[in-house]
């Protein structure tokens, strides 16, 4: 609903009527709580076609200062992203004491008997999720979720007039931008660039903050509205949010990078070398090749240089006096 006194931003994106769910049953595990949705039949919203009747959601408690929310297709399985399947944090996640949480989840209903469930901070009861709009359908979700204050940061690669999110909506979905003119305009009309980080933070008054990554890799628009809400809208997969609680927003972000997955082709992220867990890679371009499929592997100019690893390209650099120098004091940059 357009709000006039807000440059016709964005309020609210439905009725409380339009769309919702009922609790069918909880169940509890030892870092995990799972709750059953089924969908209400009596929901009047534009979403009837092709909606998921049966919705699980499923809260992991990763760490102390990490909840998982995985809302998904309970009855059959949806495309996931692939990237956490030999996640360390996955494979083997460390001990959580739950007295120390700095998240809670409240399960409620809403006055016409539908779920509504909420994520806050346990410090300062900072709301963080509100499911009181969750849209599940085959190729239409969307998660609501609520932002405090004037300072938001986020949705990185797309274009945003200033660092700080402003009211509007934007693309997450990569593409090639071929020169810095198209980056330009792409900065002037919200366009969405090559890479996509569907990731948010929120920073506090008090100093403290919390971040969101949506991890899905579908075409995704996000909307920030006036009336202190995000909508995230995907055309695909499961909703599966991370939510990073912490002290400072540089905390926030350390916990966002936490279990970062390398990707070393090289062999201790040295170029010209090849890890041997990759052996496989020069069949696999070759491979490409003959289909007509080119490779270009994007490498760090960077020598390693000390006293201790005998690397090639730094020893025969130094033989051949092939280094760039400074050009009074003859000393190598």
């Amino acid at each position: 609903m357009p709000d006039p006194g807000h440059g016709g931003a964005t309020r609210c994106f439905l009725r409380d009527d339009a769309f919702g769910y009922r609790y069918r049953h909880t169940t509890y595990g030892d870092r995990e709580v799972n709750y059953s949705l089924t969908y209400d039949m009596t929901s009047q919203g534009p979403f009837a076609d092709d909606v998921i009747n049966n919705v699980r959601v499923q809260a992991v408690y990763l760490t102390e200062d990490t909840l998982r929310l995985r809302i998904h297709d309970e009855d059959r399985r949806r495309y996931e992203v692939p990237v956490l399947d030999d996640s360390p944090l996955m494979r083997s996640p460390p001990a959580v004491d739950r007295s120390r949480l700095r998240y809670l989840i409240e399960a409620n209903e809403t006055r016409r008997g539908r779920a509504r469930l909420r994520v806050l901070r346990s410090d300062n009861y900072v709301v963080m999720l509100d499911s009181w709009h969750l849209v599940m359908t085959e190729q239409f979700l969307q998660v609501v979720l609520p932002y405090s204050g004037e300072q938001l940061y986020g949705f990185g690669e797309s274009g945003h007039e200033h660092i700080n999110l402003a009211m509007g909506s934007g693309t997450m979905f990569s593409r090639r931008v071929s020169n810095y003119s198209a980056m330009d305009n792409a900065i002037a009309n919200w366009d969405n660039f090559a890479g996509v980080h569907p990731f948010f933070m929120n920073p506090k008054g008090d100093g403290t903050a919390w971040g969101v990554l949506i991890l899905n890799s579908n075409a995704m628009d996000y909307t920030v509205t006036s009336g202190g809400n995000i909508a995230i809208a995907t055309t695909g997969g499961i909703l599966d949010l991370y939510f990073f609680v912490g002290s400072t927003p540089a905390q926030v972000v350390q916990q966002y990078q936490k279990d970062m997955i390398w990707l070393d082709v090289f062999q201790d992220s040295k170029a010209f070398t090849l890890n041997s867990a990759f052996g496989g890679l020069q069949t696999y371009v070759r491979q490409l090749a003959s289909a007509g499929v080119q490779v270009g592997l994007v490498t760090n100019p960077a020598i390693p240089a000390d006293n201790v690893t005998r690397y090639a390209p730094y020893t025969t650099g130094l033989e051949d006096d092939v280094f760039v120098k400074e050009r009074v004091r003859n000393e190598r940059f």
